[in-house]
């Protein structure tokens, strides 16, 4: 799923150890050349409208939030529309601004809305509100769907937090959260990416650091992995500079010399697939896939053109959106 998301950076502190795989990392390995089955195309912006997250249905289909209609458009697997849910606004099904979507093992789209602070629950095949209920909690990045207490989890975006995830009810009250595994200075540093890996729980990989999450169904922590890339979380800086027409301005950033590590993730119950980010003309070209079950480093796909998200749907396939011209929706098969 897509998207700005967690809290977690500067100094490293491991709580819970990595499996032993991860104590070496490994060469790249490149795993055979993805094979383009279909692509569906918005040129003229009614089909997908302004795409950011992808994720997958249980019908074999895939789903995008819009930002520029602030809905969930949902799509059977060979690109027809299902449904339309949301539009712009404050009131019943309607959104402000859509930070994140996920789909629960019970098919259930999970969107998080972080311009009203609200979370609401669609039925994946029906595109009918199952419930929306206000998230009292402090700044949220990320949702994930709950097998324990509470109706979902909410990553939080505050680094004073030091919190995983915090398990929220249909009243919006915080019922438990999990610490973190990692610990966090700034959460500039620690933007993340989540997402369900089916019945073994759910997986986070961040944006400025090749630190990897595996949880379990309850949200606990199996291990936390080193990716491939071994890239440290960074230091943010405060910087002075001047903003056109506003004059001389003090901003935060992430320090400048820091590689991108993973600017999307998608899983099932057997793969995880991080896309990495990576520099020059492999940007947003590479996937790579790590098991599940402990953790290894499985190999990359390198992909032609450059992704903006990704989701790998029921059969197997990989959906995969890019924004680089028109719109656009490929479909892959994977091969080992």
């Amino acid at each position: 799923m897509a998207f700005r998301r967690l809290a977690i950076a500067a100094c490293i502190v491991p709580l819970i150890p990595a499996p032993p795989s991860s104590a070496q990392a490994p060469e790249r390995r490149w795993l055979p050349e993805p094979v383009l089955v279909a692509s569906f195309v918005d040129e003229d912006g009614t089909l997908f409208g302004d795409p950011r997250g992808i994720v997958a249905l249980p019908n074999g289909g895939f789903a995008l939030s819009d930002w520029g209609e602030d809905a969930i458009r949902a799509f059977f697997a060979d690109g027809k529309s299902a449904w339309t849910f949301g539009r712009s606004g404050a009131g019943p099904g309607e959104f402000s601004f859509i930070q994140d979507i996920d789909v629960s093992p019970a098919g259930e789209v999970l969107v998080l809305d972080r311009g009203l602070g609200r979370a609401t629950i669609i039925d994946a095949l029906t595109g009918q509100q199952v419930t929306s209920f206000s998230i009292r909690t402090a700044g949220h990045y990320g949702i994930l769907p709950s097998s324990g207490p509470g109706r979902v989890l909410v990553i939080p975006a505050s680094e004073k937090d030091k919190t995983l995830w915090v398990s929220v009810s249909e009243d919006g009250a915080a019922l438990e959260s999990a610490a973190a595994p990692v610990a966090c200075d700034h959460s500039l540093a620690c933007e993340a990416f989540s997402a369900t890996t089916g019945s073994m729980g759910a997986a986070v990989a961040f944006r400025w650091s090749s630190k990897v999450i595996f949880l379990n169904p309850d949200g606990s922590v199996r291990f936390v992995i080193d990716g491939l890339e071994e890239l440290p979380i960074p230091g943010v800086n405060t910087e002075s500079t001047r903003i056109p027409e506003f004059g001389n301005a003090t901003v935060t950033r992430v320090d400048r010399s820091a590689g991108e590590a993973a600017l999307g993730i998608t899983g099932d119950e057997s793969y995880l697939y991080v896309l990495f980010g990576g520099s020059g003309e492999e940007r947003r070209r590479i996937v790579n896939v790590y098991s599940v079950a402990n953790g290894d480093y499985l190999g990359s796909f390198l992909f032609p053109n450059s992704l903006a998200g990704l989701a790998i749907l029921s059969d197997g396939s990989l959906a995969t959106l890019n924004r680089d011209l028109f719109p656009t929706v490929h479909i892959w098969e994977l091969s080992w």
